[in-house]
């Protein structure tokens, strides 16, 4: 870039003139001159002016140039991040496409699984069906990392706040990485301190996605001895309490080079491992996730003394829900089911039936609404992406038409991506659950709304 030139620059090129002029001009002999033609005496004058305006406009061309180049620069700013705006938009709605596509036969595949395991079968058959069921909820693990990562990455993922047990969650990782560690005759076993509170509020989801990479990380790079996943108390206020989790295993353990690769997506530590088919996102995961919950994880780590991995996190205490009462009589339910996918209707209605509960089905929002206007029901599960009419849209149709009692409607979608929870509240839902359907959760959320109509007619009497 062409700079413009200062004015003190000019004034010392002025009096360097001036110093030339006096060493070799004589001045007595131009006094003369002047004296003999006055009129020569304006030639330094026009000489002066002639150089302040070439100044001038050299200054004000530079300046232009300056200027028209800064405009330049600033409109290719803008365009790169257009474009980089429309490339995010672009990988934001492929994902949220993707995980749709995907969660949906995953729905029918888990939840018919299920089914088929609560009915008589032998035992090789139950043993197949085991396999097929643990099988695919690893898909899902894999899955939900690969999401999530780019989730991660945009800075959009969002923690869900709900009651759950720390035991129970620790419980559930192991037993998802429990047949791998059978395959290699490891020991997996875990212990939770006794004093840490039973009932947390916080994203159990996310905190046992993080516990299953963490474990299954031990029991890939462990060829004999055991993982131990432990968790203990380290303070413990009014509301919080500080937890301590760990996974040590009696591994291969990590050299310093190593560990500074940890932790980066698709590298991997050691080759030992190097196709087993994991996409090399979990650990990078694990520690976006732990950040994210507002802790962070520590690695201990010795060639052949084995890895311990760990992490503290502050969490919301909350109160241990009071049990069902064994003797109150079961509720029969009458329930809209509004969803698209006949596979998926078929899985609810055959869920829902087998506990006795009356099902009324639509297969869009338009038809939902219009059931609804035209029966009773104590509850409505509304899944979001449906043909015509959104799941959404036809919430608000419900709310608005809604007279009288408050009936609990509850999302039932593959849609995952950050924000689709809080959309599904603002139309007017009072609850999510994401596929592949956790059908013993579903049953429990029935459960629940039976116990509140009950209460509700106690009151009313």
């Amino acid at each position: 870039m062409r700079k413009i030139v200062p004015i003190s620059s000019l004034a010392a090129a002025l009096v360097a003139l001036a110093c030339l002029l006096h060493r070799y001009v004589d001045f007595a002999a131009v006094v003369k001159l002047v004296e003999q033609q006055p009129q020569i005496a304006l030639l330094p004058g026009i000489a002066a002016l002639l150089a302040a305006y070439v100044w001038v406009i050299t200054v004000r061309l530079t300046a232009e140039r300056t200027a028209r180049s800064l405009r330049k620069k600033m409109e290719e700013a803008e365009r790169l991040r257009q474009l980089a705006e429309a490339g995010n938009r672009a990988r934001g709605e492929f994902l949220a496409h993707m995980s749709h596509e995907i969660r949906t036969p995953m729905n029918a595949i888990l939840g018919f699984t299920d089914l088929a395991l609560k009915s008589d079968l032998d035992c090789e058959l139950r043993g197949y069906l085991d396999t097929v069921r643990g099988s695919a909820k690893w898909l899902m693990h894999v899955i939900n990392d690969i999401l999530d990562f780019s989730s991660l990455e945009t800075g959009k993922l969002e923690l869900v706040r709900a009651e759950f047990s720390l035991a129970e969650c620790m419980v559930s990782a192991v037993e998802m990485v429990q047949q791998q560690a059978d395959e290699k005759k490891l020991l997996l076993k875990h212990m939770i301190d006794p004093h840490i509170p039973s009932h947390f509020s916080g994203d159990r989801a996310r905190l046992e996605q993080v516990l299953v990479n963490l474990v299954d990380n031990a029991v890939k790079f462990t060829s004999t001895g055991s993982v131990l996943v432990s968790a203990a108390l380290e303070s413990e206020s009014e509301n919080t309490a500080v937890v301590r989790i760990s996974i040590a295993d009696t591994g291969m353990g990590i050299s310093p080079e190593q560990k500074r690769l940890l932790f980066e997506p698709f590298v991997r530590a050691g080759d030992t491992c190097s196709h087993d088919g994991h996409p090399g996102v979990g650990l990078a995961i694990c520690m976006g996730l732990i950040e994210l919950m507002g802790g962070a994880i520590d690695v201990q780590s010795y060639i052949g003394a084995g890895s311990r991995f760990s992490f503290n996190l502050k969490l919301e205490k909350a109160a241990e829900p009071a049990p069902l009462s064994v003797a109150a009589p079961k509720q029969v339910l009458s329930l809209l089911v509004a969803e698209d996918n006949a596979v998926s209707r078929r899985l609810l209605t055959r869920v829902l039936e087998s506990e006795g509960h009356h099902v009324s089905e639509a297969s869009t929002g338009e038809e939902a609404v219009h059931l609804f206007q035209n029966g009773s029901f104590d509850a409505v599960l509304m899944d979001v992406a449906m043909p015509e009419m959104d799941g959404l849209e036809a919430v608000r149709r419900i709310r608005s038409c809604e007279t009288g009692r408050h009936v609990p409607i509850y999302a039932t979608t593959a849609s995952t991506m950050p924000g689709d929870r809080q959309n599904c509240l603002n139309a007017g839902m009072d609850g999510y659950i994401s596929k592949p359907l956790d059908l013993d959760e579903l049953l429990k959320l029935m459960v629940a709304v039976g116990i509140a109509k009950q209460t509700q007619s106690a009151v009313a009497q």
